[in-house]
């Protein structure tokens, strides 16, 4: 499948990459770790808002239950914390290791994996609807999985304050141009005026080459430590993820109705989206807060490769499901 191929060789360069620049092979002038980082932003901040224009300006957008997609995002990404912190609890886990299982249960790779799946597997349509589920992702992350890391945390390297956290938020130049790019392509999708045709094309392009260069700079910056010993960790995360969650979010969604518009694909990105594993992002709070980072990496890593399993059940239910 595409998707695998690029999540594959993209992860497998970066990593090579890593490899090759640590052991000397580059020139020590040669700065390719903030080279991978102008990477991801240029992905960011670039190729991502030309995506997120093009597929708002042909999407329907007239449907109003279209506004519970952001929420079914924001509950998703509650519960698998939830979840997670409950399971370390009855695994008398101690603070710093019931920190890092919340984290990890809760930020969910909905960006580089979520919606190129929603576009390979749907199309532009399945893109936006993707792209709205996730509205409110970050506004998650930072007033919610930040403080709560760093309540378990040994001594976080940082000290802010909600207003502090909440003024990052809403600085943050990913966040402002992803949004600029949903007004951009609201805007054109309402004034009537036609999308050019190749736009289309550009889209088929720029998603899974967008995804690409991201897993790239992952992979430079992932760092492999030891898997053993934390094997039981990592299946409560997966059958958190890959399970528990997607059935409870994909299920209010039915209830919701979302199952009745479009033959079902609102209902099939909730799935889509709602069944992904842990995300990159999910080890800064782990590196700022001096969280458990083996366990963190352990997870990270064992709960990816088995998406390699999880998609291709996914791409039977999206397709073959009861929809």
């Amino acid at each position: 499948m595409l998707s695998l191929t690029v999540i594959a060789f993209g992860l497998s360069i970066g990593k090579i990459l890593s490899i090759l620049w640590k052991s000397g092979r580059f020139s020590p002038s040669a700065p390719l770790d903030r080279a991978m980082t102008r990477l991801m932003q240029a992905v960011l901040l670039g190729i991502n808002p030309l995506v997120i224009i093009g597929a708002f300006w042909m999407a329907s957008l007239n449907e109003w239950r279209l506004a519970a997609l952001p929420l079914l995002g924001l509950f998703s990404l509650a519960l698998g914390g939830t979840l997670a912190w409950m399971a370390a609890r009855v695994l008398r886990m101690d603070r710093v290791r019931t920190g890092t299982m919340f984290v990890q249960g809760s930020f969910t790779n909905m960006g580089s994996f979520g919606t190129l799946f929603c576009f390979v597997f749907l199309g532009e349509q399945g893109l936006v609807f993707g792209v709205m589920f996730r509205l409110l992702e970050e506004l998650m992350y930072y007033l919610v999985g930040f403080p709560v890391a760093k309540a378990y945390g040994e001594g976080g390297q940082e000290q802010n304050g909600m207003g502090r956290t909440f003024l990052r938020l809403v600085k943050d130049p990913f966040i402002i141009v992803s949004f600029i790019a949903i007004l951009i392509g609201g805007t054109l999708n309402f004034s009537g005026l036609e999308r050019p045709a190749f736009y289309s094309t550009l889209n088929e392009w720029l998603v899974p080459l967008g995804t690409f260069l991201l897993l790239i700079s992952i992979g430079f910056h992932l760092k492999i430590g030891s898997l053993r010993g934390y094997w039981k960790e990592s299946a409560i995360i997966g059958m958190i993820k890959f399970v528990l969650v997607p059935i409870c979010t994909v299920g209010i969604a039915y209830g919701l109705g979302l199952g009745q518009i479009d033959d079902g694909l609102m209902l099939k990105v909730v799935l889509i989206m709602s069944t992904m594993p842990p995300a990159m992002m999910a080890m800064i709070p782990t590196q700022l807060y001096n969280l458990d980072k083996e366990l963190a990496g352990a997870i990270f890593v064992i709960n990816n490769m088995v998406l390699v399993i999880v998609l291709p059940v996914l791409y039977m239910l999206v397709n073959g499901g009861p929809w």
